[in-house]
């Protein structure tokens, strides 16, 4: 009698944003199948729940921020050591939207916004949404606002998932919103306000979500992790053809996924629109260029650590693993 035994699961987390489509299609295609490995993906609210399930053991891989890899390189949890981001996962996809209550006025900018806000005699801060305090959104946000003459007792910034970003600033309780797509797209369709800055021409070629491989993937399963690798580039490679986006569109459309509809996400992937003060977005890209992990783009992000005045930059150059990177592309 013969026995079989399965390859051990692989767990991977990721956030409903467009730049989780290299892992999703990967899964939906079938090219993990064909590697031989049972993958399984997880949709989690928010980028603090995906961060914590990962330190603690729950995710042998996942989609983060790039400005939390750089809080894990340097050490700030418990079980940090060893992981590896191989690749960036995009380029493009961020947003600034100002609620429709303030473009209906014809207010368009963050400085006609402060001088309308001044004016007034509610005296109330502006409030402000972002994805995390390390997200890139955050910090464009920051940029957007300080460039404007904004002081610090009369904005505020809070931290939510993307998710709810769309329904709060519909609400009124959320004055404007920096986000990644779908769901700046999502606002535009629904009404509930405009895009009034495109992310990656405020800050070029800035970096934004990264692939993190856990230590022990990394180091006790390498053969698997490189097949892991080949079969995200790969995809990554198809979302990137513009030929394939009605069909990746439906894709993301399931429940597990995004669960929005098909041809707002369609819309979302191929960037057409316009900001008011920006012009035509850059659609999100998943080509070779946009994933390379390259160190340059972290140039901006040591740029925003040290305007914040904290520790962990000397990390950066540990923090992309080229040289996995580099094995993965390999297809021997």
């Amino acid at each position: 009698m013969s026995f079989s035994l399965s390859p051990p699961t692989i767990r991977i987390g990721f956030i409903p944003l467009l730049d989780a489509a290299p892992l999703i299609a990967a899964q939906e295609l079938g090219l993990f199948r064909t590697a031989g490995l049972d993958v399984r993906l997880r949709a989690e609210p928010g980028w603090a729940t995906i961060y914590d399930k990962f330190v603690f053991g729950e995710f042998d891989a996942m989609q983060l921020l790039a400005g939390q890899a750089l809080d894990l390189r340097a050490g700030r949890s418990i079980g940090s050591t060893g992981f590896a981001v191989p690749f960036f996962l995009n380029r493009g996809g961020s947003c600034i939207v100002l609620s429709k209550l303030w473009i209906d006025r014809g207010i368009t900018t963050a400085k006609q916004m402060l001088m309308a806000n001044r004016s007034s005699d509610s005296g109330r801060r502006l409030t402000f949404g972002a994805v995390h305090r390390l997200s890139s959104h955050g910090f464009l946000l920051q940029n957007w606002l300080r460039e404007a003459g904004a002081k610090e007792d009369e904005i505020r910034i809070i931290n939510l998932p993307p998710s709810l970003m769309a329904r709060n600033i519909h609400s009124g309780h959320l004055d404007g919103i920096c986000v990644g797509e779908p769901w700046c797209t999502h606002c535009i369709i629904e009404n509930r306000g405009s895009v009034v800055a495109i992310g990656d021409k405020l800050a070029p070629n800035h970096p934004d979500k990264v692939f993190v491989i856990s230590g022990n993937m990394r180091q006790q399963r390498h053969a698997e992790t490189l097949q892991l690798l080949r079969c995200i580039l790969q995809a990554a490679a198809w979302c990137d053809e513009t030929a394939n986006h009605p069909e990746l569109a439906s894709m993301l459309e399931n429940d597990r996924y995004l669960g929005l509809k098909a041809d707002m996400i369609e819309r979302a992937l191929s960037g057409n629109y316009d900001s008011i003060n920006n012009g035509k977005a850059h659609r999100v890209r998943f080509n070779s260029a946009a994933m390379s992990p390259s160190g340059s783009r972290l140039t901006w992000l040591a740029e925003q650590w040290h305007k914040n005045q904290w520790d962990g930059t000397r990390h950066l150059p540990q923090l992309l693993d080229s040289k996995l990177f580099a094995e993965a592309m390999d297809p021997a």
